[in-house]
């Protein structure tokens, strides 16, 4: 069994109304923030987490300290494989609220608008090599776990179904959210 966790919530959240610098600036610093302790993980999931015998977390800081938040007595495997996906950052001349600011950095990246530090297709191999690894760790430990990102998470999940792997139901988008994967 592979689980794919999105991490839990950023402890930092600039609401407000932003110009395309202040974004940009956002960007640079999202991961090195960890997650708002004011939203733990559920106790089921704790659980799931623990019994895992293989636990990888992306180098981002909200995925690392959520993995450390899930685990009991043991650190995950950090590796730079499972980072997220990058945004794009819009050319618009106008503030705009930081949730629309991302909406429109992912449909950019998306469409391949805008720079951006990896393609669409990068993403894709590079969550088709993250997918090996976590199948291997699951066919080598019995469980395997990811705590990663929203949208990153969605193309390893693409990847997996691709190599047999069939998908449980997704319990949302939201922080803490996990779906898990069986071999068919």
């Amino acid at each position: 069994m592979i689980t794919l966790i999105r991490h839990g919530r950023p402890d930092l959240m600039p609401w407000g109304w932003h110009g395309r610098a202040a974004f940009r600036r956002f960007l640079a610093h999202y991961d090195s923030v960890a997650i708002d302790p004011a939203w733990p993980p559920p106790a089921d999931l704790v659980q799931r987490v623990n019994g895992a015998g293989a636990v990888f977390a992306s180098t981002a800081a909200r995925a690392r300290t959520s993995a450390e938040l899930l685990l009991a007595d043991r650190l995950p495997a950090v590796d730079p494989i499972f980072a997220e996906a990058p945004v794009s950052v819009p050319f618009l001349p106008i503030p705009l609220p930081l949730p629309a600011w991302m909406a429109l950095g992912r449909l950019g990246w998306l469409a391949g608008l805008g720079a951006a530090a990896e393609t669409r297709r990068g993403s894709g191999a590079r969550a088709g090599a993250a997918a090996g690894l976590l199948a291997e760790a699951a066919e080598r430990h019995g469980a395997a776990v990811l705590v990663g990102h929203g949208w990153f998470n969605r193309l390893i999940g693409e990847a997996l179904r691709t190599r047999g792997w069939r998908g449980e139901p997704g319990r949302g988008h939201d922080y803490w959210s996990h779906r898990s994967y069986h071999r068919e």
